[in-house]
C-alpha cells in the first residue's frame, strides 16, 4: 500500500508537470478562469460567511438546543451548533469549526472525524445567490437546501454512535481581528485549490472531454468542482435531469471541496476517510430524494427520514443483542 502510495506521489505531479510544459497556453487560461471564479463568486459569497461564523460559533454554542437533537444525529453533547453551522455557512465553515474544536481538545478527533461530512454542506449564500439563475422556478433552491439538509440529517442518522465523550461542547472566545486571520487563511487555502482544480478542468476539456456526451461532461466537471458544473447545468435540456444533477453535485461537493477540506484540517491530522464516504453516500442519498421529488412531489420529502429511523432502529436492536458490533465495540474489546 506504502508503495503504491509513493509511486502515485511521484506519478501524479508528473504528468500534470508534462501537461503544463507542453501546453503552457491552456494552463494559463484556466488558470485566469480560475481566478476570476475566485474574485467574482467565491469570496464575496464565502469570505463575510466564514468571518461571522468565527465570531457567531461561541454564542450558538451557548444556545441550550434540546438533549434529544443531538441524540438523534449522535452528536456530542453540545455540538449541536457545529451541524447547524455546517449547514447554513457552507463546506469550509464546518470543517474550520470542526477543526477549531479539535485544535482546543473541545471536542475528541474521533468525533471530529465522525462528524466531519455531514457538517460540511453547501452554504446559503452560494444556493440562494447562484442556482436562481440556472432555474426558471424560482422554489427550486430553497428545494435543493431541503434536499441537501435531508441528506446530511440521514447520513448523521446512519453514522450515529455513542460519543466517545460527554465532555460539553464550548468555544472561545474569538475576538473580531483573530477571526479576520484566520478566515484570510482559510479563504486562501480555497482558493488555491479551487484554481488547481480549474487547471485540470481545463485540460480534461481540451484533451478528454471532446469525445464524451455533453451531459457527461457536465457532470465530470461537478465531480471535480462544484461552481463550474453548477454553472454548466443550463447546457442540459431537461429541467428535471438538471434538478436531480444539481443536488447530487451539492450533496457530494466535488474533489475541489474535498481538497478544500483536506486543507483546513490536515494541521490536526484529522481524517478524510469517512467524510469521502458520507459525501458519497448522502449524494446518492441526495439524487434518490430528488427522484422521488420528480416523481411524486413535494410530499416525497417528509418519507427517507422515518424509514431510515426505522431501519436504525432495527440496527440498534441487534447490536443490543449482540447479533452486531460496532467497529468502536470491536476495538474496545481487543484493547482490553
Amino acid at each position: 500500500m506504502k508503495r503504491s502510495y509513493c509511486r502515485a506521489a511521484i506519478l501524479f505531479p508528473l504528468i500534470g508537470a508534462s501537461f503544463v510544459i507542453l501546453d503552457s497556453r491552456c494552463a494559463v487560461e484556466s488558470m485566469r478562469n480560475g481566478l476570476e471564479l475566485c474574485l467574482k463568486t467565491m469570496i464575496p459569497s464565502l469570505f463575510p460567511l466564514i468571518v461571522l461564523s468565527g465570531l457567531l460559533v461561541p454564542q450558538l454554542a451557548e444556545i441550550p438546543f434540546p438533549p434529544k437533537w443531538g441524540k438523534f444525529l449522535g452528536l456530542p453533547n453540545g455540538a449541536e451548533s457545529l451541524f447547524l453551522l455546517g449547514c447554513i455557512g457552507g463546506f469550509p465553515v464546518g470543517a474550520q469549526c470542526i477543526t477549531q474544536a479539535v485544535k482546543n481538545k473541545q471536542l475528541p478527533k474521533q468525533d471530529g472525524e465522525r462528524m466531519l461530512g455531514f457538517c460540511c454542506n453547501c452554504g446559503a449564500a452560494f444556493l440562494f445567490g447562484i442556482l436562481p439563475t440556472l432555474f426558471e422556478d424560482s422554489s427550486i433552491p430553497l428545494l435543493c437546501f431541503l434536499i441537501q439538509l435531508e441528506s446530511a440529517i440521514l447520513v448523521a442518522v446512519i453514522w450515529a454512535e455513542k460519543s466517545s465523550s460527554s465532555k460539553i461542547f464550548t468555544t472561545a472566545r474569538a475576538s473580531l481581528p483573530d477571526a479576520i486571520q484566520n478566515s484570510i487563511r482559510a479563504m486562501a487555502t480555497i482558493c488555491s485549490w479551487i484554481l488547481l482544480s480549474c487547471v485540470a478542468t481545463g485540460f480534461l476539456q481540451k484533451w478528454f472531454f471532446p469525445f464524451i456526451s455533453s451531459n457527461l461532461q457536465i457532470l465530470c466537471t461537478g465531480l471535480l468542482e462544484l461552481t463550474a458544473g453548477c454553472l454548466s447545468l443550463p447546457r442540459i435540456p431537461s429541467e428535471r435531469f438538471r434538478f436531480i444533477a444539481c443536488c447530487g453535485m451539492l450533496c457530494f461537493g466535488g474533489i475541489s471541496v474535498l481538497l478544500q477540506i483536506h486543507g483546513i484540517t490536515a494541521q490536526q491530522q484529522i481524517s478524510m476517510k469517512q467524510c469521502i464516504l458520507q459525501k458519497l453516500l448522502q449524494a446518492f442519498l441526495g439524487i434518490c430524494i430528488a427522484s422521488f421529488v420528480v416523481r411524486w412531489g413535494y410530499l416525497s420529502l417528509f418519507f427517507p427520514i422515518p424509514i431510515c429511523c426505522f431501519f436504525k432502529k432495527e440496527w440498534n436492536y441487534l447490536r443490543s443483542c449482540g447479533i452486531i458490533s460496532s467497529k468502536r465495540e470491536v476495538s474496545d474489546h481487543a484493547v482490553s
